[in-house]
Formats: C-alpha cells, sequence, structure tokens
C-alpha cells in the first residue's frame, strides 16, 4: 500500500472543502403541481415572538406549534412535552420555547389555506 505524502493529503481535504461549500441543497421542485410551496417567514417571525436575535433557538419550536395547528394536533400534549423537555433547563430557555410555539400556533394560516385553495383554482 502507497502511502500519499503529507502535502497531497491536504491538497485533497481541500478539494473536497470546496465541494462542500460550492454544494447547495436542492430547491423545491415548483413543476411539481401535487405540491403547494407557500413562503411562511419561520426565521423572522420566531425571533420576533421570543425577542431575540438569530442566535437565539426557537425555530424549531415554532414549526412544532405551526404543524399543531396545521393538522389539529393535541395542543396541550404538546405544551407538556415541551414543558418537560425544557423544564430541566432555566426559566428563559422554557419561556422562550413556549413563546415561539404559542408564536406558531397562533400564526394566521387562514392565508395559507386561501393561498393553497387560489393556487389550486388557477392551476385548473
Amino acid at each position: 500500500m502507497r502511502v500519499q505524502p503529507r502535502a497531497d493529503l491536504r491538497q485533497t481535504q481541500h478539494k473536497s472543502d470546496m465541494i462542500k461549500q460550492r454544494w447547495r441543497p436542492p430547491g423545491p421542485n415548483l413543476e411539481d403541481d401535487r405540491v403547494r410551496h407557500i413562503g411562511i417567514p419561520i426565521t423572522s417571525t420566531a425571533i420576533e415572538a421570543i425577542g431575540g436575535t438569530a442566535k437565539d433557538r426557537g425555530k424549531n419550536i415554532f414549526v412544532l406549534g405551526l404543524v399543531c395547528q396545521m393538522f389539529h394536533l393535541n395542543r396541550e400534549k404538546l405544551t407538556a412535552i415541551i414543558e418537560r423537555q425544557f423544564g430541566r433547563k432555566s426559566e428563559d430557555i422554557l419561556r422562550n420555547a413556549l413563546l415561539a410555539f404559542d408564536a406558531g400556533y397562533t400564526y394566521q394560516i387562514g392565508d395559507i389555506a386561501e393561498a393553497h385553495e387560489r393556487a389550486g383554482r388557477q392551476a385548473d
């Protein structure tokens, strides 16, 4: 087995890093008429809800609240799970998680449903 010299190994790693930096995940397929893509300002709405910065967490919990309302999930059960998971942490973290969840849950999804219906009628 041939061992690569150290300089070649560094160059190989560098090329790999360049490929990783250039790769972007594929965007949504806008031509697939089975799915309607509707943008929701998740980051800015979550940040606004918890009164923090982009470094603060809350986007996933915001989406959990949004999904809870969209699919009519049991809000009390999800709130209890959030309290159990984040209750061991500081009160600020628990408060932020509950604020983000509530912001997602109260997000006006009626607009989303209307946009989905309009898009469906236009496609027909």
